[in-house]
């Protein structure tokens, strides 16, 4: 497999996966981080985990629980010496659409991939109605969280 390579290298990069609700980002994540050489150094980042300690803090769709997020996803993704590894491989998830504030939530991930100095891919998977659907429908959906992909 082969994400982004150079010389024969796999290369760093921020691969961000968007799309709806159910339609199996942290899955496919999963899958992608399990087939990265043992040797690359990656972290899956899954939306969720930035939601729900958000929303602890400050109720969703307000515009200080989407500033908090903000805040959290720069912190965590900027900061923490376990992510300085310069051949490290960071994927995400998120469900942006072409809204002028998810627009803007877009480019923060850019700014992740800018201040890296690394390429982002970003991949937006689709799936049909009814696969959807059973998806929406997981006993971890209905739990409240996003823990079926």
């Amino acid at each position: 497999m082969q994400i982004a390579q150079a010389e024969g290298q796999l290369q760093p990069c921020v691969i961000l996966l968007n799309g709806f609700p159910g339609v199996g980002k942290l899955t496919i994540a999963k899958a992608l981080q399990l087939a990265l050489p043992s040797d690359v150094p990656n972290r899956l980042i899954d939306n969720h985990v930035l939601i729900d300690l958000s929303e602890a803090i400050e109720p969703k769709s307000t515009e200080e629980h989407h500033a908090l997020r903000r805040k959290i996803r720069n912190l965590a993704l900027l900061a923490p010496e376990a992510l300085k590894d310069d051949n490290m491989v960071i994927i995400m998830t998120t469900c942006l659409s072409d809204t002028p504030v998810d627009i803007a939530r877009h480019h923060e991930h850019a700014d992740i991939a800018r201040a890296r100095d690394v390429s982002l891919f970003t991949v937006n998977p689709t799936c049909d109605d009814k696969t959807n659907e059973a998806r929406l429908c997981t006993d971890g959906r209905k739990a409240g969280r996003g823990l079926a992909g």
